[in-house]
């Protein structure tokens, strides 16, 4: 029996490094998304979400009195477009979308003060209800292309999970049926992402541990509330996820008792599985996941980097941008604020970087090809295989 599971785990292994070294570092295009004005009150742009099929959302920083303002941008087709801010005050981010016409984000009645859940619908702000229990302010932090928006509302130990219908109707997250430390389970106290499917994730709180973070998955065709499993390995209590492509693969990161351990990658059919680290680098933490697998991120030693992880293999953002862009003055590797935050399907990666010296959004614009959906499924009945060998060897060992 033990010879039969060593070579399962030989043949996964493998199979894993076959895919590995089949797969060479991914070629990549940088295309600048701004600021492209000379105006010297803009302090620079950044880029918060990308949509499956390509629609980036995020905003720009400027000069603004005393403080400074946030107007929520759209980019599609190679334009943007400021989006209007329902509060007046000039500070809006926009961080969800589902096409160049779903938009959400958040609005600021002051200086990051009294936030507001906002949906732009054909570039029209609309305000989305709150409740007199939700203490008048609320977030929202993404949208699917049914026009249903996820996020917060109140605040502090308040907090709570709220989705708003298209039609206007807001909703609460269930708590979840069962868990894995109480039979009553933890609530959702912030959702952080919706696909077309629509599937919900986002933060829970455990009564019995609120240090540790409870992913969480809501469906809202069944209507029921799971706990995301946890990585099958030691040292990791909780999984706080953070993105979910068009086909429910989920992205977050691994924590004990809120402290990051790295980030996971949950599919269906493997379960929760961590991503590789890279040497020299830590707090690395995965916001985006395209259908194919492939994830982005932010990782950190001294300065901020963003990574890629695809095909088995990892990647620093700073390895992938060519010598030519780094002698114009891209620079991914020396200051606080490289961030990585969303893939789309066809593997364009976006985030901020650093340009002579101010905050520029970039698209890194795959060159090279998407891999075949056969090899995606390689990977992941390889990484399946390894998680049940585990999980029978710890078993055995206990």
């Amino acid at each position: 029996m033990h010879h039969l599971k060593r070579g399962a785990l030989a043949l996964a292994v493998a199979a894993l490094s076959h895919a590995a070294m089949a797969q060479s570092a991914p070629q990549y295009t940088l295309v600048d998304l701004g600021p492209t004005s000379t105006d010297p009150s803009i302090f620079g742009v950044q880029a918060n979400a990308i949509s499956a099929a390509g629609v980036v959302v995020g905003r720009t920083l400027s000069g603004c009195g005393s403080n400074f303002c946030s107007t929520a941008d759209v980019w599609s087709n190679g334009q943007m477009t400021a989006l209007p801010d329902p509060s007046g005050t000039g500070y809006a981010i926009a961080t969800g979308v589902a096409n160049a016409n779903l938009v959400a984000g958040t609005s600021y009645v002051g200086f990051l003060s009294s936030p507001k859940p906002v949906a732009w619908v054909n570039g029209q702000a609309e305000q989305l209800a709150l409740s007199a229990a939700a203490g008048g302010v609320g977030t929202a932090n993404g949208i699917n292309a049914s026009g249903v928006v996820v996020g917060s509302i109140n605040a502090g130990s308040s907090e709570q999970a709220q989705i708003w219908l298209a039609n206007g109707t807001a909703i609460s997250v269930p708590t979840a049926a069962s868990g894995f430390f109480n039979s009553g389970g933890p609530a959702m106290y912030s959702a952080t992402a919706i696909n077309d499917a629509g599937i919900v994730i986002g933060a829970g709180t455990d009564p019995n541990n609120q240090a540790r973070d409870a992913g969480l998955m809501y469906n809202m065709s069944t209507g029921i509330t799971t706990q995301i499993a946890l990585p099958n390995v030691a040292g990791v209590n909780g999984t706080l996820p953070m993105g979910i492509s068009s086909n429910g693969l989920i992205v977050g990161t691994a924590s004990m008792n809120g402290v990051s351990q790295g980030s996971f990658l949950w599919s269906a059919a493997t379960g929760s599985v961590m991503l590789p680290s890279i040497a020299g680098y830590g707090n690395q933490i995965a916001r985006g996941v395209n259908s194919s697998g492939w994830v982005v991120g932010s990782t950190s030693n001294s300065f901020s980097n963003g990574f890629l992880y695809e095909g088995g293999n990892i990647f620093l953002l700073s390895s992938l941008i060519t010598p030519a862009e780094l002698a114009a003055g891209w620079d991914f590797s020396n200051n606080t604020f490289t961030s990585a935050m969303g893939i789309s399907d066809n593997g364009t990666i976006v985030g901020s970087a650093d340009f002579n010296g101010v905050v520029h959004a970039y698209e890194l614009v795959l060159t090279s090809p998407v891999p075949e959906p056969g090899s995606c499924a390689l990977l992941f009945a390889g990484l399946a295989v390894i998680g049940g060998v585990a999980r029978r060897r710890s078993k055995h060992l206990r």
